[in-house]
Formats: structure tokens, sequence, C-alpha cells
């Protein structure tokens, strides 16, 4: 019955997700890119909580590539917001031109 429920959850979640995706290719071909990319950011976030759910569920092998997915959109969210904060890209740049040097 648990894993009903959470399979149903990811069902909602590549849902949302694809609905996402649609309104932001819709907003791309009316040439408005500014809310395309809230909706981009949206898309990805549902990404991440499906790969959430998704990884107790799948074979060790599934697993490791689920997880590098996961590390990968925590960086990209961690260091851009999924590029749409210029402000944590600045900081981030600094913060590693700084380490570096």
């Amino acid at each position: 019955m648990v894993n009903n429920f959470k399979n149903k959850d990811i069902k909602h979640i590549k849902s949302m997700r694809d609905s996402f995706r649609v309104i932001k290719h819709s907003l791309i071909e009316m040439d408005n890119n500014l809310k395309a990319s809230n909706f981009h950011k949206l898309e990805l976030y549902a990404k991440e909580i499906e790969l959430k759910n998704k990884l107790k569920n799948e074979t060790n092998k599934s697993q490791a590539s689920i997880l590098l997915d996961r590390i990968m959109l925590l960086i990209y969210r961690t260091t851009s917001d999924h590029h749409t904060n210029l402000l944590t890209i600045l900081n981030f740049t600094i913060m590693m031109i700084a380490i570096l040097e």
C-alpha cells in the first residue's frame, strides 16, 4: 500500500514537471524568456523531488545514476538557483576565485 502511494506521488510529480515543461516551451515560443526561466526552475525542482522519491525504489545500478543526477541538480541549485539568481551566481564565482587564489 505504501509503495502504491509513492508511485502515485511520482506520477503526479512527473505530470507537474511535464506541465511546467509545456508551459515553458509555450512561453519561449511567445518570446517571454523571463517567465519561461521561472517555469524551467519549477521543472527542475519537480525533477529533484522525483529523483528523491525514485532513489528509494530502484536497483543499485539505477541508484548510482539517480544519485549522480541528484548531486548535479543540488550543485546547480546551490550555485545559481537553476540560473535564476544572478546574485547567487556572482557570489559563488567570487568565492571560487578567492578559494583558488
